[in-house]
């Protein structure tokens, strides 16, 4: 799969960028997802946690969450949701070292452009055939549940009660699966 960019799209990201004094290497996270179950708890740790700059991205949508995560590393993290256009934020997406991110659409724009990806799964497993494609990325999820998956795309509550599948993943493992890639991308030239 790839995502072809114009020359306005990349203008635009850089743009974008450029107004907030962010320069590479960033991280972009993506903390939504239309499936309430996707969306796992910890990005506002994480975000406070990585060195990098940050930009959250997401849709209109998920612009409370995003300013929540974007708020806990302030004026490192900045939120683009709900402000780029989809393509705009795959050109940001493009130009991050890393995404982090849960099975949603910004995964999938990370795979077209070649961005490598920290892939946090929690009721949909990318044995389902939507996982992150290539040796660039990383996939954390919680092992072992007996209701794992539960659905092909994310109920909006976890039809269990408990939703072990993402409150059971600590940050320190989506961080170190982040710090695993990022000096790949540094010496990769990304």
């Amino acid at each position: 799969m790839e995502v072809v960019l114009t020359d306005a799209d990349r203008a635009a990201a850089t743009a974008w960028l450029t107004q907030r004094g962010i320069t590479a290497p960033f991280v972009a996270v993506a903390p939504g997802s239309i499936w309430g179950t996707k969306r796992w708890p910890g990005y506002a740790d994480l975000v406070s946690r990585l060195d990098q700059p940050v930009v959250v991205l997401g849709s209109a949508t998920d612009a409370a969450l995003a300013g929540e995560v974007a708020a806990a590393a302030p004026g490192r993290a900045h939120s683009a949701a709900g402000s780029v256009s989809l393509r705009e934020s795959a050109a940001l997406i493009a130009q991050a070292a890393l995404l982090v991110t849960n099975d949603s659409a910004p995964l999938h724009l990370a795979t077209g452009v070649g961005t490598p990806v920290v892939a946090v799964f929690g009721p949909t497993a990318p044995s389902q055939g939507f996982g992150p494609l290539g040796s660039r990325s990383r996939v954390v999820q919680e092992s072992g549940l007996w209701c794992r998956p539960c659905s092909p795309h994310g109920p909006e509550r976890c039809p269990f009660g408990h939703h072990a599948c993402m409150q059971g993943i600590a940050v320190e493992r989506v961080l170190a699966a982040a710090n695993s890639l990022l000096p790949m991308t540094a010496a990769a030239g990304r």
